[in-house]
């Protein structure tokens, strides 16, 4: 099997000869809020309030044709949508933070559904996000990527 492009939690995103299964218009958002205050001669102060949790945003084309198991994979992710586990993030076999995420939401356009009423593709729109909350389980300087596989 092709070694993953992206990986979240098991889903590891690969394009090999019988199956190609990888995210596409992937973007992530960085940042930190500030507030204003008062002013020194012209300018207000600005103040680092927080840094922002970092959300990423990708599609995923599921197609019967190249390999895929479109409904597996739609109830994979509704599973995730809807539990409260975090799951590591990798882009190239590196992690984006040592964060873990959750999956905020997840849409799905069903484009094709043959005469058995099964979906033969669809289109996932997902959105994850860093959970960096009270006791989160942060990866290791033991963990490895392959603990994820």
């Amino acid at each position: 099997m092709a070694k993953a492009v992206c990986s979240f939690g098991r889903e590891n995103f690969v394009a090999d000869i019988s199956n190609i299964y990888t995210p596409k218009d992937l973007s992530f958002s960085f940042g930190k809020s500030t507030e204003k205050q008062g002013t020194t001669r012209k300018k207000p102060i600005a103040y680092i309030t927080e840094i922002n949790l970092i959300k990423v945003s990708f599609k995923v084309h599921l197609s019967r044709r190249l390999g895929v198991d479109v409904f597996s994979k739609i109830e994979a992710w509704k599973k995730m949508a809807e539990g409260k586990d975090t799951y590591a993030f990798t882009i190239g076999g590196k992690y984006l933070t040592k964060n873990r995420f959750f999956v905020e939401s997840v849409s799905v356009d069903a484009k094709e559904i043959n005469k058995k009423g099964e979906i033969v593709t669809a289109d996932l729109s997902i959105t994850i996000e860093e959970y960096a909350g009270y006791g989160v389980a942060m990866l290791s300087k033991t963990e490895k990527l392959n603990d994820y596989e």
